[in-house]
């Protein structure tokens, strides 16, 4: 294999040479060996390790998208102002997966219709795990809305309460994301409606 520094300096390591420094330039070894991944047991708990800080991104990202609907996104925009960014976070931890979970995780994204996607899924079933695994936090934020619910109303039943912490935390998400992407950094009535009909489809699920 050519060696990318003799190729950088105009030389060729094809011939035999008793030059100590092309045999010390040659040595070296290019970008690309030295670049190595963690594989195996390694590799599979590092993705890990991501998804779980995915996960714990999401659920504060679900409360201030609460309270972003209750303010108008001033809440999202004013942590905003003092260095709160949890899309920017999720995008960056999506390049600390390992360059198979990667390739995994594009292949489902980039499947169009559902059963190309399904097929994609299960091509690739560690992107079901990580999924679960990035959504396990607000399973739980929405438990302990459900238990806050249930004290506020004695007679609600478990499984409305659930439905009621499972919606309210899909609200508050799409809520967030919806203000990070709007060019004044806020939420409007229409966008704020949009995300609690959106909560009120998932709890209705």
């Amino acid at each position: 294999m050519a060696n990318p520094y003799l190729d950088y300096l105009g030389l060729s390591d094809n011939s035999e040479s008793n030059n100590p420094y092309l045999d010390a330039v040659n040595s070296i070894p290019s970008p690309s060996q030295n670049k190595s991944e963690p594989s195996g047991l390694t590799g599979t708990l590092k993705d890990a390790g991501v998804t779980a800080l995915k996960g714990a991104v999401a659920l504060p990202q679900s409360f201030v998208g609460l309270a972003d609907i209750a303010t108008g996104g001033r809440t999202g925009k004013a942590l905003e102002n003092v260095g709160y960014r949890p899309q920017q976070a999720q995008e960056y931890l999506d390049t600390l997966y390992s360059t198979e979970q990667q390739q995994a995780n594009r292949a489902v994204l980039e499947a169009q219709g559902f059963l190309l996607t399904l097929s994609a899924l299960k091509d690739n079933p560690s992107v079901i795990a990580h999924t679960v695994g990035e959504s396990i936090p607000s399973m739980i934020g929405g438990l302990g809305i459900g238990k806050v619910a249930q004290k506020v109303l004695p007679g609600l039943a478990g499984t409305a309460a659930g439905a009621i912490g499972e919606g309210a935390i899909t609200a508050g998400q799409q809520a967030e994301q919806i203000r990070e992407q709007s060019p004044d950094r806020l939420l409007d009535p229409r966008q704020s409606a949009l995300s609690l009909g959106s909560g009120a489809v998932t709890g209705a699920v």
